[in-house]
């Protein structure tokens, strides 16, 4: 699911959080990516998230949800991010529940030019 990592790239683990939805434990890992541009130099960082269903204590590999990624950056409350992407996850079958804050037009392209 790191599509595209060049050689200078890092993945680190950032958190793993089990729930419980439906009878089912769910496990959510957090990964943090930073990619370092080689023009800038600057290195960009991506949260991913991957969960999975889990069986008899042990994930299933084969069910699983990949979710977007989201750009960070060291001022953002990761804590926050994480429970975010978890109820959005849980709440999917609410289509008009919304769970962040809508960006002006101004802080979208800010934050595409990170």
């Amino acid at each position: 699911n790191f599509q595209n990592l060049s050689k200078n790239d890092s993945i680190s683990l950032l958190e793993k959080k089990i729930i419980e939805k439906n009878n089912h434990e769910i496990s959510f890992y957090f990964y943090e990516i930073k990619r370092k541009s080689n023009e800038t130099e600057l290195q960009k960082k991506q949260l991913y998230t991957i969960a999975f269903i889990n069986e008899n204590k042990k994930i299933n590999p084969l069910a699983f949800k990949a979710f977007n990624m989201i750009f960070i950056n060291d001022e953002d409350d990761l804590e926050k991010k994480y429970e975010m992407i978890i109820n959005e996850f849980l709440n999917v079958n609410h289509p008009r529940a919304s769970f962040e804050k809508e960006k002006t037009a101004n802080e979208i392209i800010l934050d595409e030019g990170y």
